[in-house]
């Protein structure tokens, strides 16, 4: 991961814009090149990731120029809007109680009224641009009547951050983003005990974005290629489907965010499906990856209905039909990565099933891998009495994460207590405590 060091002079695109619209108030057909021959475009340091974005996509002339014009309204947009509206020849449009720029307003600043100059410009706007495939720049919808480039501009929500503190900050978690930020830092596939094979089909998983591009490129697999990568995760509570998804965004340098399903779902009519849209709009092109526990939840299987009875379940079937419906559009249009967690694989709707570049079912631990979490979560400090068995440890039954739920009970016992081991009684009591709350007998 490149680390950033620099951050970009913020006075300087300032002072580039203010001499831009200027000399545009000034001169309203002179060329954009007349303009750059006197004023060339403010250096940013690739050492900033404002600069890196802009060397890595090779942004043209006016492509820097439109974001630096977006980044000042970010930053002064009383002062620039109030320069820019008499007679509103730059078709500023209110939005809300705000002025904001249209890309008509950039078009008018950048190259005043020479339209020939216009139908390259408007290309910077188009779905397959840079400012659109990673979400640095929003373009809403026009008014009723208008052309499409009524419609107004600016920069996505946290991009300006992002280009002017090196970080992008998180997204403040609720229903507008039912999502929240999972820190992965120090995770490590050492942390997961699993068996050797499947070891391997959880590398495959971390490895498979790092060859993507060279596979569409290279080797010329495009077509084959889903956009996307989607993957599966199955299992029992606690064999490590949290802990796989984090292992993999910390291997490949992504940020986890995981949906929170009560946030995202609403008994109102479409109301699920716009805080889905919300939620894939903010993340698309951003390299996230969007994590969906309990997956079955909200990917259910459809039923089938009659949409023209007048019964309630029937209603709420065919709304939920609906919303997975929308739901597997979304997926499959969504250009991230994708992990979903489930107990109950066989609740996953079967379409949604099929749209998974891959399915990882989570084995239960044999006894090598059980007896293996037992010394890797109790703590070295304080030893298992002598009459505590590996037999007696295996026959717990627990999954990996209640081993470790009893191993931290127990250690919490014995520094209250001031004892120095772990008796067979102790264990034994936390161990079914454990058993019990996760709906099994207490003794095997």
């Amino acid at each position: 991961m490149k680390i950033f060091t620099v951050n970009p002079d913020f006075n300087e695109i300032a002072n580039w814009v203010a001499e831009l619209l200027a000399f545009r108030l000034n001169d309203r057909v002179a060329s954009f090149d007349l303009f750059l021959s006197n004023h060339a475009l403010p250096y940013i340091s690739t050492d900033s990731k404002l600069g890196d974005f802009i060397q890595n996509n090779k942004l043209s002339t006016d492509a820097q120029a439109a974001l630096f014009v977006l980044i000042e309204f970010e930053s002064n947009h009383e002062h620039l809007s109030h320069l820019m509206l008499a007679n509103n020849e730059f078709s500023l449009r209110l939005e809300g109680s705000l002025l904001t720029p249209t890309i008509y307003t950039l078009a008018r600043l950048i190259h005043g009224k020479l339209n020939e100059a216009y139908r390259s410009f408007f290309d910077l706007f188009s779905s397959n641009h840079p400012f659109n495939t990673q979400s640095i720049i929003e373009v809403g919808d026009p008014p009723v009547g208008l052309s499409e480039h009524a419609g107004y501009v600016k920069l996505v929500n946290g991009v300006f951050n992002n280009f002017s503190k090196n970080y992008y900050t998180p997204p403040k978690f609720g229903a507008n983003f039912p999502a929240k930020f999972i820190d992965t830092r120090g995770m490590s596939l050492d942390d997961l005990l699993v068996p050797d094979h499947f070891r391997k089909n959880i590398l495959r998983c971390m490895r498979y974005p790092g060859y993507e591009m060279r596979m569409r490129d290279e080797l010329q697999m495009g077509k084959q290629m889903p956009q996307g990568y989607r993957i599966l995760l199955s299992g029992k509570p606690g064999t490590g489907k949290s802990m796989t998804a984090a292992i993999i965004a910390q291997y490949i340098d992504r940020d986890l965010y995981r949906v929170d399903i009560s946030q995202v779902t609403s008994k109102y009519i479409g109301e699920t499906e716009k805080r889905l849209a919300a939620l894939f709009d903010m993340a698309e092109g951003k390299n996230w990856i969007l994590f969906f526990d309990e997956a079955d939840a909200i990917f259910g299987s459809r039923t089938r209905e009659n949409r023209n009875k007048n019964d309630g379940n029937d209603v709420a079937a065919g709304h939920r039909n609906d919303m997975v419906s929308y739901l597997l559009q979304r997926i499959e249009d969504y250009n991230g990565i994708i992990i979903c967690a489930t107990n109950l694989d066989e609740n996953i709707d079967p379409a949604l099933k099929r749209r998974f570049q891959e399915h990882l079912k989570f084995p239960e631990p044999n006894r090598e891998i059980t007896l293996a979490l037992w010394e890797k979560y109790l703590p070295a400090a304080f030893p298992l009495a002598k009459n505590i068995s590996a037999d007696f440890l295996v026959r717990a039954g627990l999954p990996p994460a209640m081993i470790r739920n009893v191993c931290n009970r127990a250690t919490v016992h014995v520094l209250d207590e001031r004892e120095s081991t772990i008796s067979l009684e102790l264990l034994d009591l936390l161990i079914k405590n454990e058993r019990l709350s996760i709906g099994l007998p207490a003794v095997v």
